[in-house]
């Protein structure tokens, strides 16, 4: 009779990748432009040195070599894709507060090879940790909501890092209440895998938790998740089981209810659920989207336009007057589309051929974590923590393939003759700290960023420029102040446009810059080179009102009122406000005045003539 098997405690690994997940979601500073940006990239990029040698061991010999393979040639072809892209170092590091270029997507494969390298008690570990950050997610929600309704409670909430309260919407820790939905039904799939016929009171305090916090993130996916969650749950445990969470997370949802009354009483809170655009408001854009995206790909098949780059690739593909009534799409909504139009269809088959055996080898709980946060990904944008996360759980959801491989199998475990020990942690040091290296920088950037806005000082943003060169952000913030200087001191607009053209230079794509650019350009004169930005600009975003205003105000001063007109009846036709009828009303009164005497009647809207 052998003896019984001895449960090891959980690895140093798996408490740092543990604690590292927690703060993948709740980490957040004060003093950054977006609080929560550059702490998580910095989060972010110290999991992912630590799983870029799993990543090439795991490639070499073992259970999981050939998605592991698949990860490798994925990454590879998003690289050249980038490399080949309109915006490189958009295509490399992604947009500034977003950050899905090259280095995100070689991140997502080695987070998943770092889940790998758990073992048994690391894997239930981060699956605690898990639950916690969905608890955390959760908690933040309520208080956010319970903010709008009791003075004293807001006053804490906003004052919290973190927490994105005074948007109507609660977002708990996340940027976008999306995402925070997707980690609280990502932790409601991890308690519903341990329903049980009885369970502690601890279990049903959490998943009643969760399900208020589902319900008052007011994003439709959670509910729709949580009743796949409760037909899941029959199907699996079946009896008292089924019946236990179906009652505790119905009871969450109905107290998420009571809490959305109470604050409905006496604030003017807005809830997704409820609001006015319905099922079909939120499905139309999306398909709309993603058709375009079709003909993106059409365009570039072999490579795509480059990652972090869907907006300016299927732009072209949509119109102007769609454009403006969905809104702009910075991301499909869909990873899938995404990776098809960022990485071609070499890309998108890779990233597929890496998925299925992952998810082939996947199993237990954390899986179920898994496909609750790639579900989300089916409709909602890549993100930093969700979609980082997802790959997490997804690799750690595979440790028992390598449990079933036996341990004597090659490559079972990272510490496989071909790469020793000390070789690996000698790695892992000199990854980690240039990760952490980078991720400061770009927390001192963003900080110096922030700094600079507030205080309206040159000298810290151009800094913030020299830090963070693959950004457009400083040069555009240095662009706008040197422009208000440049009305009493034409030298000024001088300055504004060399950071206008560093701007467009980091990123082609982006219209705000060109539209600055082509003020800045026209203010000095030079009506003809302004005129040409300006129509970059609304090429590339014609949701740009003041664009409009930019173009007739340069039309007028190169003597073309026809030009002007068109501009102004252009902008009518897609926005029907009043501000456009009154313009083209007044060019057709004043068209045989001169330029200054048309601008004078015309266009002395304030914002004609700003430069935000």
């Amino acid at each position: 009779m052998g003896k019984p098997a001895v449960s090891l405690p959980p690895s140093v690994l798996a408490w740092i990748v543990t604690v590292g997940a927690v703060l993948l979601g709740v980490v957040a500073l004060t003093n950054e432009q977006t609080a929560d940006f550059g702490p998580r990239v910095t989060v972010f990029l110290v999991l992912a040195a630590l799983g870029v040698p799993t990543l090439a061991m795991r490639a070499w010999r073992s259970a999981v070599s050939w998605p592991a393979r698949a990860a490798i040639a994925f990454v590879a072809v998003a690289a050249v894709s980038a490399a080949l892209s309109t915006a490189p170092l958009i295509g490399f590091f992604g947009a500034n507060q977003v950050g899905t270029g090259w280095l995100f997507l070689m991140g997502l494969a080695a987070l998943w090879a770092l889940g790998t390298d758990l073992e048994t008690t690391g894997a239930a570990l981060l699956g605690r940790g898990l639950v916690l950050l969905a608890l955390l997610n959760a908690a933040a929600t309520v208080l956010e909501v319970g903010g709008q309704g009791w003075s004293l409670l807001g006053s804490f909430v906003s004052h919290f890092p973190g927490m994105q309260f005074g948007i109507g919407q609660p977002a708990g820790f996340a940027i976008n209440p999306v995402y925070s939905a997707q980690l609280i039904v990502g932790g409601m799939a991890l308690l519903a895998w341990r329903a049980a016929p009885r369970n502690p009171w601890s279990w049903w305090v959490m998943v009643g938790g969760l399900g208020a916090g589902t319900y008052l993130s007011g994003e439709r996916y959670g509910l729709l998740f949580v009743a796949g969650l409760v037909v899941w749950v029959f199907v699996a445990r079946r009896g008292r089981a089924a019946v236990a969470f179906t009652v505790a997370a119905g009871g969450g949802l109905l107290a998420g209810l009571a809490i959305q009354s109470l604050v409905r009483l006496g604030t003017s809170t807005q809830f997704r659920l409820y609001s006015s655009e319905g099922a079909s408001g939120a499905v139309g854009p999306r398909l709309r989207i993603w058709i375009a995206s079709l003909h993106a790909v059409a365009a570039h098949p072999l490579f795509g336009s480059g990652p972090g780059q869907s907006e300016s690739a299927t732009t072209p593909y949509r119109t102007a007057a769609a454009i403006v009534r969905d809104g702009v799409f910075p991301d499909t909504h869909n990873i899938l589309v995404e990776i098809a139009v960022t990485t071609g269809v070499l890309g998108v088959a890779l990233f597929v051929a890496w998925l299925v055996p992952a998810f082939r080898h996947a199993r237990g709980a954390l899986l179920l974590y898994a496909v609750a946060l790639f579900a989300g990904g089916l409709l909602e944008p890549l993100n930093l923590t969700a979609t980082g996360l997802a790959f997490l759980a997804l690799g750690a959801a595979a440790v028992g393939a390598f449990e079933r491989a036996g341990p004597t199998s090659p490559g079972s475990s990272i510490g496989a003759t071909e790469w020793g020990p000390a070789a690996l942690v000698a790695t892992r040091v000199v990854l980690v700290v240039a990760a952490l290296f980078a991720g400061i920088t770009v927390m001192v950037g963003n900080t110096e960023l922030q700094s600079g806005l507030t205080n309206r000082n040159l000298a810290t943003l151009a800094s913030a420029s020299n830090r963070l060169p693959m950004w457009d952000d400083a040069p555009n913030a240095l662009s706008d102040f040197l422009a208000v200087e440049g009305q009493s001191n034409p030298r000024y607009y001088q300055l504004a446009v060399h950071w206008d053209q560093v701007a467009v230079a980091r990123d082609p794509v982006d219209a705000t810059a060109w539209r600055r650019l082509g003020f800045d350009e026209a203010a000095l004169g030079d009506f003809a080179a302004g005129q040409s930005a300006l129509q970059r600009s609304v090429t590339l975003d014609p949701t740009i009102q003041l664009t409009y205003l930019n173009l007739v105000e340069t039309a007028l001063a190169r003597k073309d009122p026809q030009g002007a007109l068109h501009w102004a009846q252009r902008a009518q036709e897609l926005f029907r406000t009043a501000q456009f009828s009154s313009l083209v009303t007044c060019l057709h009164l004043h068209d045989a005045g001169t330029p200054t005497q048309v601008v004078n009647a015309c266009l002395n809207h304030p914002a004609s003539s700003s430069h935000p």
